[in-house]
């Protein structure tokens, strides 16, 4: 019988050696960083990815509050959709904001996370990952500028000005229009 303890302990430890493992795998392979926060929003766990993006030591910014870090003043905005996600202890998806680098460059990051309970089913913090969203953020300008701007002045174009009419006559405020034709 002591035997049969035995081999479900070393079982048991394998088993848990090879989900660690797995999960470090996986932590290494995508270009997120995984993090775990507390309620206020301070971190107490960033895996090293988080060097490559951010360009901080994970071990740095233990103990960071994440919306403090955050550039923009709407992404304030941020810490306000947290405190609700919290209180209702629901997870969140694609939270956009921006974060300066250690080398002092503005990017822009989307974050997903999920609740942490602890054994008495009480939200402790979050868990979740974070990805560098800059160069997708590029492409939506630059397809905005296009869009809506004339790429040889870049003024805004007929597109633009239909635009901004509706959203005035929608408004229902006085306005006026001048047109010249040269």
């Amino acid at each position: 019988e002591l035997q049969d303890i035995y081999s479900e302990v070393v079982n048991g430890r394998e088993a848990i050696v090879e989900s660690e493992k797995r999960f470090r795998d996986i932590v290494t392979a995508f270009e997120e960083f995984v993090w775990e926060i507390d309620l206020q929003g301070n971190y107490t766990y960033l895996s090293s990815r988080v060097e490559s993006i951010l360009g901080y030591d994970a071990q740095q910014l233990i103990g960071v509050n994440t919306f403090e870090m955050m550039c923009s003043p709407y992404d304030k905005d941020m810490s306000t959709l947290f405190k609700a996600c919290v209180q209702q202890q629901v997870p969140f998806r694609n939270f956009h904001y921006t974060k300066q680098t250690a080398n002092g460059t503005t990017i822009h990051l989307s974050s997903n996370g999920l609740p942490i309970f602890n054994d008495e089913q009480k939200l402790i913090g979050y868990r979740g990952a974070t990805r560098d969203v800059s160069i997708e953020k590029q492409h939506e300008e630059h397809i905005h500028s296009l869009a809506y701007y004339d790429q040889l002045t870049q003024l805004p174009n007929r597109t633009m000005l239909m635009t901004v009419l509706e959203d005035l006559i929608k408004g229902q405020q006085p306005f006026a229009v001048l047109f010249l034709d040269l």
